[in-house]
């Protein structure tokens, strides 16, 4: 229910700093007595600060992508139709209780589905700057898609190298023999990936698909290794790599960056850019 907190904490945070003309945001009435608990008073401004401090910089990186989100995406069925799994998903998850967990929140079934679809637009967004910025990444990461077979001693590798190049095993078959702790399918490894060391990347990235099969000993990892690239030709496997890349957090800030960028994102109160610089640096672009 985090994301509800964060909506209603966006209301009270953006209604307060709607007449913001100062280094720092001032409204009326900030010393009004909120609630008392014994002889301890609550005043408008201590909450405003409290909710300031615990959601301010997700209700500001959510507001501003919920704007940016709203001109870049398009909210289309198939859009909303994702965003109705997460909600009976979350309903089953409380028996079919949703609607008076919501309500605890001050929240609809309608306003929560809003709040889903932002998320699933967010989503979108990332992945729109990825697709469109694809090429740049391919020449960055130097892709390839490649098989990698782990196994504890050079003994079992020489072996299952052995069966693989004369074709008396199939791949099937050293997996179903259970000394490699890999599962045995293709993935794609960039000039980043750090699972098998540097030495593995290295060589991988000398070989072709036509090789075959070979063993590599690591430098850095106790493990010995049995590997072939399939594929060493991004534009074969551009939809794969466009999953690969989605959700990796230096993307991320790289998209983020750039749209918030792009629309000239300002924050004007000092309180309120420290913090969302302290947790969200990537969308401060001013």
């Amino acid at each position: 229910m985090k994301k509800m907190i964060k909506v209603l904490s966006a209301a009270v945070l953006l209604g307060t700093m709607a007449g913001c003309t100062d280094a720092v945001a001032k409204f009326e009435q900030a010393d009004e007595v909120l609630m008392k608990v014994g002889n301890i008073t609550v005043t408008k401004g201590q909450m405003y600060n409290t909710l300031l401090a615990q959601s301010g910089a997700d209700v500001v990186r959510n507001q501003g992508l919920k704007v940016i989100g709203d001109i870049e995406v398009e909210e289309t069925e198939e859009l909303r139709a994702a965003a109705q799994i997460d909600f009976d998903y979350y309903n089953a998850l409380y028996g079919g209780t949703m609607t008076d967990t919501l309500a605890q929140s001050g929240m609809t079934p309608e306003s929560y589905m809003e709040v889903l679809i932002d998320g699933k637009q967010s989503d979108a967004l990332i992945r729109k700057y990825i697709e469109e910025n694809l090429d740049s990444y391919i020449e960055k990461l130097q892709p390839i898609m490649a098989t990698v077979l782990s196994f504890n001693t050079e003994e079992d590798a020489n072996a299952a190298m052995s069966a693989l190049a004369d074709g008396s095993k199939t791949l099937d078959d050293i997996l179903a023999e259970g000394k490699t702790t890999s599962e045995g399918t293709t993935e794609v490894i960039t000039i980043n990936t750090t699972d098998y060391g540097t030495t593995v990347n290295t060589v991988l990235r000398g070989m072709k698909p036509d090789d075959g099969w070979t063993v590599i000993t690591s430098a850095e990892k106790a493990n010995v290794y049995v590997a072939r690239v399939d594929d060493n030709d991004p534009q074969n496997f551009r939809q794969v790599l466009i999953d690969e890349l989605d959700g990796q957090d230096e993307i991320n800030d790289d998209a983020l960056s750039y749209y918030f960028k792009k629309y000239n994102f300002h924050i004007y109160d000092k309180n309120v850019l420290d913090i969302v610089t302290n947790t969200y640096p990537e969308i401060v672009v001013q």
